[in-house]
């Protein structure tokens, strides 16, 4: 349960972290952070400096999107690029600058910049990848993903996302169902977790959370 409104499952338009949470089990980013805040990669294979202004990136073989076809490195180009251009994400500014992509292969592309960016494998962390065709600035919620889950309803009105299993890549999926929704009081959220209506609820005070 979240205690804002379920708008959108693309990080584009978003900085709210249960948003985005979600969104990461639907959608992966090349590299993400992992419990110690380090970088590890997730479609990527590798991801290394090649010099002082480039980045290299090797996807790896076996990722792909819940209807079974492969991420390509153009994918990973439109997702950056839509991503960058997106009007008012937050997230955007934090770029000193916009790199170019060089895509060598379908698996294999080169990041680079003007000047030395030596936290750009963290920035990147941020864009999630989405099919290219499918891909455009702004808010896309109905693209497919390469996450462990698949959106099965997302109803706007009613503040519900449903989630269940991708079966592409269904051995990293262990839940079998995973709703969210919304009640935006505070003791209606504790209310629901202590009457085992829910499981997890997101932000509460701290008097309440020791309910």
């Amino acid at each position: 349960v979240t205690n804002r409104g379920l708008e959108t499952i693309d990080n584009k338009v978003t900085t709210y972290d249960a948003q985005i949470t979600y969104l990461r089990l639907v959608r992966q980013a090349v590299v993400a952070l992992g419990d110690s805040l380090e970088v590890v990669p997730v479609l990527a294979s590798s991801f290394e400096p090649g010099d002082e202004t480039s980045w290299v990136c090797t996807l790896r073989d076996d990722v792909m999107f819940s209807d079974g076809s492969s991420v390509t490195s153009e994918d990973v180009k439109v997702a950056l690029d839509s991503y960058l251009a997106t009007e008012g994400n937050s997230f955007a500014a934090q770029w000193p600058e916009v790199p170019t992509v060089d895509v060598v292969d379908d698996k294999k592309f080169v990041l680079r910049t003007t000047k030395r960016v030596v936290n750009l494998d963290r920035l990147i962390t941020n864009v999630t990848v989405i099919p290219a065709s499918s891909n455009r600035p702004g808010n896309v919620d109905d693209a497919l993903g390469s996450g462990p889950y698949v959106v099965e309803s997302f109803d706007k009105g009613a503040q519900t996302l449903v989630l269940v299993p991708n079966q592409a890549n269904a051995s990293v999926s262990s839940l079998s169902r995973i709703t969210a929704r919304y009640i935006g009081e505070d003791s209606a959220r504790v209310n629901a977790i202590k009457a085992g209506e829910v499981h997890v609820v997101d932000s509460v005070t701290p008097d309440m959370a020791s309910e």
